[in-house]
């Protein structure tokens, strides 16, 4: 005769592992899938976020997230980010900032961009954040 303890404890470690299996959770790394998202407040102030990733990946033609640095002669060095969503809401902006430069050149093709803009189209914020669990650009 089997102990029931240790059947129940058997039973709890397979429904365990079903709902383990059925959220995603760990089994093959989590995934997180982060389409481009603006939010213009209007004002000529916004926000953008959004993987690089799942913006290439994504099934429609419209969204897009990035950030470009540029140096010209007499000028200096400047970073310029764009986002639009699937919608075709759209929010820019610009900074010669040295650390809002050194953020915009940290960026690749699977990292998750969020940046704030200022009612003039300044950047206020900028973030580049690099975890496993966003979605790869497919190569």
């Amino acid at each position: 005769m089997s102990n029931p303890s240790y059947r129940a404890s058997r039973v709890v470690i397979a429904f365990a592992a079903f709902v383990m299996m059925g959220s995603g959770i760990a089994v093959a790394g989590m995934r997180f899938p982060a389409e481009v998202v603006v939010f213009n407040r209007g004002d000529g102030s916004g926000i953008a976020e959004g993987s690089l990733g799942s913006a290439r990946n994504s099934t429609d033609t419209n969204q897009y997230i990035g950030c470009s640095v540029a140096t010209r002669k007499n000028l200096g060095t400047s970073v310029t980010c764009i986002a639009r969503d699937s919608a075709g809401n759209e929010v820019l902006c610009s900074s010669n900032d040295a650390d809002m430069i050194a953020t915009a050149r940290s960026l690749d093709t699977d990292s998750n961009l969020h940046f704030d803009v200022d009612t003039n189209g300044a950047c206020i914020t900028l973030i580049v954040e690099k975890y496993s669990y966003y979605e790869p650009k497919v190569r």
